[in-house]
């Protein structure tokens, strides 16, 4: 792989791996907001080019990056998995049947993958070398896995044809081995929260009734699952539709598949009706597994319901 590539594979997937010594590699154009990216891989010399069982994959070896914010179930229906009657997972091979999915463990990835097999026919009997067969048979691997950093990738391998064949065993193992996180983890998490604020004494008497303190108890689900505890402060005005407020809460959950703390700062004005909302992660009050989360939140109120999107990077 050459420098360059290399490079850019790291900048947009986030991960460095190793392949087969001549292999070559593609970064395809991926319209797809659930994948960061996919790098298509393929021996040296491929396809042979007196090759006699007809066409083969461009690129016989596939994987794919999801993004941070994308669910095991999300990445079962982009990698295209199939359900039977039982609700039981896999892809459809030979004769229509599905190869059920098994639990996958390589390297540093461990997930689920499906190999169903298939049969083909060489287009010309001439060709045949002695005895050979006619009908040869091949199999797909589909391979959903998570890594170390919590993020979903898929890989797939053609095991090609007598004349192109190819090891995926030994690539997939490779790649699982030596597969490594680079660089910061960018992503947008998106979900909603239930929140019971409560009104709360003042620690300076006043006569002012629009001042308020209340305290935050939140418990959110989606991308971001946990819940928070914070306390709010508020001002209302004479003016209709003229009001602001100041709030820090201590989130804890699992972001990215990652464990651990953050603190989220608010800051909020409404001018005559006129909505400003800034919501900060805190710099450096990420702890556990998301020490060094950045990031900005913004809450979204439809038909009395609470989301949030949150856009963040993690080291």
């Amino acid at each position: 792989m050459n420098a360059v590539l290399f490079a850019l594979i790291i900048a947009r997937c986030g991960f460095r791996f190793s392949i087969p010594d001549g292999w070559h590699s593609a970064l395809a154009t991926v319209d797809n907001d659930a994948v960061v990216c996919r790098i298509d891989l393929q021996p040296p010399h491929w396809p042979s080019p007196k090759s006699r069982w007809g066409a083969v994959p461009a690129y016989p070896v596939g994987i794919e990056v999801f993004a941070p914010s994308v669910s095991y179930e999300d990445a079962v229906d982009e990698m295209g998995f199939e359900k039977d009657d039982t609700g039981a997972i896999g892809f459809e091979g030979f004769h229509s049947h599905l190869a059920p999915a098994e639990p996958f463990q390589r390297g540093n990835l461990s997930g689920v993958w499906s190999t169903p097999g298939f049969r083909g026919f060489i287009s010309d009997e001439s060709l045949l070398h002695g005895d050979e067969s006619r009908i040869f048979g091949w199999t797909e691997y589909h391979i959903l896995a998570k890594t170390p950093a919590g993020r979903w990738i898929g890989i797939e391998c053609n095991t090609g044809t007598p004349d192109d064949s190819i090891d995926c065993d030994a690539v997939v193992s490779l790649v699982a081995k030596t597969l490594k996180q680079e660089g910061p983890v960018t992503g947008h998490a998106r979900g909603t929260f239930e929140v019971k604020l409560s009104p709360q004494p003042l620690s300076h008497k006043t006569d002012d009734a629009m001042l308020a303190r209340m305290s935050i108890d939140k418990e959110l689900h989606g991308d971001l699952e946990g819940t928070s505890a914070g306390e709010m402060l508020s001002a209302g005005t004479v003016t209709k539709g003229s009001a602001g407020y100041v709030a820090i809460e201590r989130v804890s959950g699992t972001l990215a598949g990652r464990k651990g703390t953050f603190v989220l700062q608010h800051s909020a004005t409404m001018n005559r009706g006129v909505p400003s909302l800034s919501i900060t992660v805190v710099p450096d009050s990420g702890t556990g597994e998301l020490a060094g989360l950045t990031g900005k939140m913004m809450i979204i109120i439809e038909d009395g319901k609470h989301s949030y999107e949150l856009e963040y990077t993690l080291p």
